[in-house]
């Protein structure tokens, strides 16, 4: 039981990297890396991972609530798909897309538009997948072990 709850904290610190990477690189793409000067690359390789970080913390404080409901239904009902934990992702993304447009002011500069939305569903998608290859395929324990011996014939 304790080994499956680090297995869970892991996958989902894991996760909300992989978000916050997502995100980033939407920003800055690896073309624009490695076209430039190998000093600026590493300056900017190091920026790119301090800011993935960062958005990855932002991404879990955010979706903690969402994410722990989910992982408690997929536990009980033993959900090992990994489009659950995609749809998820997605969702978790989207409601945070709608609340970072919902505190926007009235300024001329909004987050809709399609890129951003695509960088959030992507970024939700990956960090779901993540998290169903590192936990979600084994969640809600061993199955029964059932054997042809074992099962009666009618």
């Amino acid at each position: 039981m304790l080994g499956r709850l680090f297995s869970v904290i892991i996958a989902c610190l894991w996760s909300a990297l992989a978000a916050g990477l997502v995100i980033v690189l939407f920003a800055t793409t690896p073309a624009e890396i490695l076209s430039a000067p190998s000093d600026v690359a590493r300056d900017k390789m190091w920026r790119l991972l301090e800011l993935s970080i960062f958005s990855g913390v932002q991404a879990l404080v955010f979706g903690w609530p969402f994410l722990l409901l989910a992982i408690i239904i997929a536990e009980w009902r033993a959900i090992r798909t990994w489009l659950f934990y995609a749809i998820v992702g997605m969702a978790v993304s989207l409601a945070g897309f709608m609340a970072h447009y919902a505190s926007e002011g009235a300024s001329d500069y909004t987050i809709v538009n399609n890129y951003a939305l695509t960088a959030y569903l992507t970024a939700g998608f990956v960090a779901g997948v993540l998290y169903w290859a590192l936990a979600g395929r084994l969640a809600g324990g061993r199955r029964p072990v059932t054997s042809p011996e074992l099962v009666s014939r009618p």
